[in-house]
């Protein structure tokens, strides 16, 4: 099974061929989260993960487009504040948790997150003593 424009409405509030989620911007988003996913593991993916991968990606790029990914709104009170958020739109947390829990890694971003390989055990330095030598 292939990702389909249809499969966009069934996950997300937004649907392709309405207002300014055209055709085309879809058709675009669609080749960049193919490329994207490829790249960040998902040809280890089920057809099945790798099409929700796919889809979570393109929503996740559309929802850049819009400016409301990176947004981080909170309420307290009468007191209510927007940040940015690192970890992006909730499409892009859940398309890391599936490569995660499907291929053990979490992919890289250009965000300030760890690669699954940073532990190298076979590299950690020498715990030992540092030697304390007479002062002359």
């Amino acid at each position: 099974m292939a990702l389909a424009s249809t499969d966009i409405a069934l996950m997300s509030p937004y649907t392709v061929g309405t207002g300014k989620f055209t055709t085309a911007v879809y058709n675009y988003l669609f080749a960049k989260a193919k490329v994207r996913l490829d790249r960040e593991g998902g040809t280890g993916l089920s057809s099945d993960d790798y099409d929700h991968a796919h889809a979570l990606l393109v929503c996740h790029m559309y929802s850049v487009k819009l400016g409301s990914a990176h947004k981080k709104s909170e309420s307290l009170g009468d007191y209510s504040y927007s940040k940015d958020s690192v970890e992006g739109s909730n499409y892009l947390q859940e398309y890391k948790d599936l490569l995660k829990s499907v291929i053990g890694c979490t992919p890289t971003t250009a965000y300030s997150e760890e690669r699954c390989d940073r532990e190298m055990d076979a590299f950690d330095l020498d715990q030992a003593e540092i030697p304390k030598y007479p002062e002359d």
